[in-house]
């Protein structure tokens, strides 16, 4: 017959506190336990747990005598803590208090300083932590980096001229670029960016007594569709002015300078070099004048409300052509001229079929005949008697007409004295 001894769960077993000699056996572990009368649970007796071992390793490193380091053991964390004390040389993994030193004996972390003090040589340096603002570096560093906002010098030194440098020293032509690269999706697996997207905004900003704002921006955006080898951008310009930020110039994908205004940096001239030509739509403003790029295309001035064009010495006003100001100066015009003339004429008149109206050598009307039409009339100098016409025609001619207010009479010069000719 088989003995069968005392026996349950480890819960039931650590509730009762076995005889002395009584045997118990913990069916959820496979141990045998004998009762002492004291310990819970009964003594040990076969086997050795996971907890027992950390529990006996950790008494030899935390009871030992060491040199330059000891041993804490967490127990409910499962792992030995060690604190080292003293220069330690060769690998070393865990927390380390105090400053580390290089093979040379170099100092490379300064522990009383907080700092780096030897080269960082590694292919990427991964720099985690809160994200950083110009407010919250206070300190009088070179170069900060504080997550993913790089912080420059904090202070002006007049002996040190450069802010920020970038080398390159080689006999090439080319140069190493500088990327700012951008995409949609993520890291591991980036898509296609869209019309729209900003590749990078590079901002300006400065402190106005209360925080800090922007006074200028930079904006380098897709512009166009995206497809595979294409990737059109542009390029924004942004100013604040007054209380907002406002775009004043833009370089459009097509190579376009756009913008609202455009004035000398200097003075009030701006010069074109090279070609000496600026194209506005189809006018063509070059060195050589003002014309239109088409052929047999028309060229229009205008000025806005009230104003006048103004050529140098000629005034364009409405319809009607005149000398600037529109008192001073003569008004020349070379070549045909259509249409009706308000002012004084220099020089000969022709009709349409080129018959002289007018011969400005001598001042004499031409025309074989003159029209009246219904609604016009021909005044003749007036006078108001023989002595006021004579003092005014001093030389007469024959063939001369004037008319005398007093004598109500048409006269007429024949070459030796005035007569009546009515």
């Amino acid at each position: 017959m088989p003995l069968q001894i005392r026996r349950g769960t480890t819960a039931q077993r650590l509730a009762i506190t076995p005889l002395t000699g009584e045997l118990v056996y913990d069916t959820t572990t496979g141990q045998l336990f004998v009762g002492n009368g004291t310990t819970l649970g009964g003594a040990t007796t076969t086997g050795i747990t996971t907890e027992d071992a950390q529990d006996a390793a950790a008494s030899l490193f935390s009871t030992g005598s060491h040199s330059g380091i000891t041993f804490a053991y967490n127990d409910a964390a499962g792992r030995i803590d060690a604190t080292v004390t003293v220069a330690a040389t060769g690998p070393f993994d865990g927390d380390l208090t105090g400053s580390v030193f290089s093979d040379s004996s170099t100092l490379l972390v300064d522990a009383v300083a907080g700092q780096i003090k030897g080269d960082v040589l590694s292919n990427i340096v991964n720099f985690t932590g809160s994200f950083g603002t110009p407010a919250s570096q206070t300190t009088d560093a070179s170069l900060a980096i504080r997550g993913t906002a790089i912080f420059f010098k904090d202070t002006y030194d007049a002996t040190d001229a450069t802010f920020f440098n970038i080398q390159q020293h080689h006999s090439t032509v080319d140069a190493n670029p500088i990327n700012i690269v951008r995409s949609r999706g993520t890291n591991a697996a980036p898509t296609a960016v869209v019309n729209g997207d900003d590749i990078i905004d590079i901002t300006f900003t400065g402190h106005d007594g209360t925080t800090f704002r922007t006074a200028a921006s930079i904006t380098v955006a897709i512009d166009g569709a995206v497809s595979a080898g294409v990737v059109p951008g542009a390029i924004t310009f942004r100013v604040r002015q007054g209380a907002s930020i406002s775009t004043v110039a833009r370089i459009a994908n097509s190579g376009a300078f756009e913008s609202n205004l455009i004035g000398a940096v200097s003075g009030t001239t701006i010069n074109v070099v090279d070609n000496n030509t600026i194209t506005l739509g189809d006018v063509r403003l070059s060195q050589d004048g003002l014309s239109t790029i088409n052929t047999n295309a028309n060229l229009f001035l205008f000025a806005n409300g009230t104003g006048s064009v103004e050529i140098e010495n000629v005034r364009i006003f409405g319809t009607a052509i005149t000398a600037a100001n529109n008192t001073l100066g003569t008004l020349t015009v070379t070549g045909n001229v259509t249409g009706n003339v308000t002012g004084d004429i220099t020089g000969s008149v022709f009709a349409d079929n080129s018959t002289r109206i007018i011969d400005g050598t001598d001042g004499r009307i031409t025309a074989t005949s003159v029209t009246i039409g219904n609604t016009g009339y021909l005044q003749l100098p007036v006078y108001a008697n023989g002595t006021a016409r004579d003092a005014a025609i001093l030389s007469p001619a024959a063939g001369m007409v004037v008319f005398n207010t007093t004598s109500t009479k048409f006269q007429g010069y024949t070459g030796g004295a005035w007569v009546d000719l009515n």
